[in-house]
């Protein structure tokens, strides 16, 4: 019963990309599948509600704030922002 009572957004959004993957190794037959469903499943939710957070001014989920702060400087540092733009 804990885990209900600390149930919230990431937990949602976790469990969604869990029932996506697993509807989809069932239908599939193939759990490489069904992983890969998952996790991009998981990506895309996570990357709506992000989208939605910032328009509608939710609160933003934890584990993309702590990306925000501590992984995606040190990726801007190893890929200059130069090199990401495109071209013309």
């Amino acid at each position: 019963m804990e885990y209900f009572k600390d149930w919230n957004r990431e937990t949602s959004i976790l469990f969604a990309s869990m029932v996506t993957g697993s509807y989809v190794w069932v239908i599939s037959e193939r759990i490489l599948i069904g992983l890969i469903a998952g996790l991009f499943a998981h990506l895309a939710y996570t990357a709506v509600y992000q989208a939605l957070a910032r328009a509608l001014d939710l609160p933003h989920l934890s584990y993309v704030k702590e990306f925000e702060r501590d992984y995606l400087p040190r990726i801007m540092r190893v890929l200059p922002l130069k090199k990401l733009t495109r071209q013309v």
